[in-house]
């Protein structure tokens, strides 16, 4: 037993003073995870205690901690550092305006509460406090630093995608604010865009599978609806024959959960990291649990992903796993990720290659092809558009297309606006000019030739960047290089997606089906013009990447240097990337190289 302390006053001012200290550390972690509307960064230990940053002003907050009412002596200076900052702000050397606060965790005496504060300040204690006059990013204390910490626990739940508990979390933040205090780590302050950094937070499914209406199954495709087994597949044919609508309206109708990892934006990224962040934001969303239950803080890659697979297992939790486009990675990328995890359904499409000849070997999954549609089916599409629907025409352009949908939608869409009836189409694709061009290139042509002046030009922009927007970043894009309005701009974005020409996510992100690419590059605008969105690419890129926004976007921002031949900036990235993961415990500086290289060289061997 240790004896006691030789000076229990002394002892008593010492833990009051780690009290204080504590109590404030835990208030700025509250702060920042109740996120109030407005706040751009929270400062610690500069001009006051705590400094709340908002875009049109900035709130400078003294925190006392007390165990009887709060006195004058209390505050002894207060209100002269106060008109000292005040005056900063007037005489224009500080931005916007001066708000203040004085947060207690006590009751004010007597004294202090017959005090008229001045307009800008308001006084926070543990009673009396409305929602009004609690603003500025400031929540209202508590009594005690118990009470403070499991509110700050109850704020961390609210983040169901960290991979750290609750009071890990808060644990982890208090430390964070201590060191920033004391003039180390975050010492420039907490950015709110740095939250999902500085919770760990597991990385949405980013890419939801394409949005299908009226599926019309293909001639061969596979019975799953009752696969006890649950066998694995790899499913092969070039884009536009339908395997990624056939995976939505799987993963629509499956009991399993589905987990959906598109390939042809970050060739390069490792996949076993982005399926296991998928997994678990997916598999915690539809459970409505916490991502820290699935989570691994500090593992990542296979070994990560194979501990997910051991619980899921473990919980009898059934999981398919979509990988689109996988002739993008390399072969052993894949197989590295099917072994690591024997429970999960695996449905990997993707372009016939030597990926996916590789992977079949290596994994001993069946293969197969979708067949397209048949007869019946592209006579019902054709009917619907008021199309001839002969047999023999039929037919004939169901061997011209190959039954693929996205082909045999484009050629009913010219026949329909047309002249030639059904057979006629058909035959010109067979016999017209056909020598060195594929039926998809042929077909693609004609429902370019079908655009009007202004949805190519927008076609063509969207073709000669590698990656998908949202509308209004794409109006920003092109707006500007192509010399369209925006509001043409976004009907050309409409028309291209309903013509099939394009796609559109769930989330709203638009990019070029790649079959069209090679035809559309640089067809409708000049190669001038073409270099000139890249550049504004870069530059987008860049911004959201600063922000702490969609940092998934590494490798298109990679891929867009490289076409633009800005490879300095490219060696930049990568030597950046390898310190901060050497850094922080996540991939060796070698392998992202490497990452970002292959990145680089994608979009030349697709050019």
């Amino acid at each position: 037993m240790d004896p006691p302390v030789l000076d229990a006053r002394q002892l008593a001012r010492i833990q009051g003073t780690h009290r204080g200290f504590l109590y404030q550390h835990t208030y700025v972690v509250a702060c920042l995870l109740a996120q109030r509307n407005g706040v751009v960064r929270v400062r610690v230990e500069r001009d006051e205690d705590v400094e709340i940053v908002h875009d049109t002003e900035t709130w400078y907050v003294q925190v006392k901690t007390r165990s009887s009412p709060l006195a004058p002596s209390d505050i002894t200076g207060l209100l002269e550092r106060f008109a000292t900052i005040r005056s900063a702000h007037q005489r224009g050397e500080r931005s916007g305006a001066a708000r203040f606060a004085l947060v207690v965790n006590t009751e004010l005496g007597r004294s202090l509460s017959a005090i008229v504060w001045p307009p800008d300040m308001v006084v926070l204690t543990p009673t009396g406090v409305d929602s009004a006059t609690c603003s500025g990013g400031l929540i209202v204390p508590t009594r005690t630093l118990e009470e403070l910490l499991r509110l700050s626990v109850e704020l961390a739940q609210n983040y169901r995608q960290s991979a750290l508990r609750p009071d890990s979390l808060v644990a982890k933040l208090v430390a964070l604010v201590a060191q920033a205090s004391a003039g180390g780590g975050w010492r420039n302050g907490f950015a709110t865009n740095d939250l999902d950094q500085l919770c760990e937070l597991v990385t949405v499914q980013l890419s939801p599978l394409p949005r299908i209406q009226d599926y019309r199954s293909q001639q061969s495709e596979p019975d799953l609806s009752e696969d006890e087994g649950r066998r694995s597949l790899i499913v092969t044919g070039y884009s536009g024959n339908g395997k990624s609508a056939w995976a939505a309206e799987i993963a629509a109708h499956s009991p399993d959960t589905v987990v959906y990892v598109p390939c042809s934006a970050a060739p390069g990224e490792q996949l076993a990291s982005r399926l296991f962040d998928a997994c678990v934001s997916t598999v915690s969303a539809s459970m409505n649990r916490g991502a820290y239950e699935f989570a691994f803080p500090g593992r990542n890659g296979t070994y990560a992903l194979s501990r997910l697979n051991t619980k899921l297992d473990e919980m009898q939790l059934r999981v398919t796993v979509v990988v689109d486009d996988c002739h993008y990675l390399p072969s052993q990328m894949i197989v590295d990720c099917v072994r690591a995890t024997p429970w999960l359904r695996w449905l990997i499409l993707g372009h016939p290659s030597r990926t996916v000849d590789e992977v079949a070997a290596l994994t001993g999954f069946d293969r197969v092809s979708l067949g397209g549609w048949d007869t019946d089916t592209i006579a019902a599409v054709l009917q619907s558009a008021g199309c001839s629907t002969s047999v023999a025409d039929v037919a004939a352009l169901q061997e011209a297309t190959g039954g693929a949908p996205l082909f045999v939608q484009h050629a009913v869409r010219v026949i329909g606006r047309s002249s030639m009836d059904t057979g006629e189409y058909a035959r010109a694709i067979v016999d017209g000019t056909t020598s060195g061009q594929t039926e998809q290139e042929i077909i693609s042509e004609g429902a370019i030739r079908a655009l009007d002046e202004a949805v190519a030009c927008v076609a063509s922009g969207l073709a000669s960047i590698e990656v998908g927007f949202r509308a209004d970043e794409w109006c920003r894009l092109l707006e500007a290089v192509v010399g369209v309005q925006a509001s043409q701009i976004r009907r050309g974005l409409r028309t291209v997606v309903s013509r099939h020409i394009a796609y559109e996510t769930h989330d709203g992100i638009i990019a070029v089906h790649d079959v069209f690419r090679p035809i559309l590059n640089e067809r409708f605008i000049s190669a001038e013009q073409s270099t000139q969105l890249r550049e504004r690419t870069v530059a987008l890129l860049r911004g959201q990447l600063l922000n702490g926004h969609a940092s998934r976007r590494i490798v298109a921002y990679a891929r867009t240097l490289a076409r633009l031949g800005r490879l300095s900036e490219l060696a930049d990235i990568a030597n950046a990337l390898a310190e901060w993961f050497r850094e922080t415990g996540g991939l060796a500086r070698k392998k992202w190289r490497e990452d970002v290289s292959y990145a680089a060289r994608a979009p030349m061997a697709l050019a």
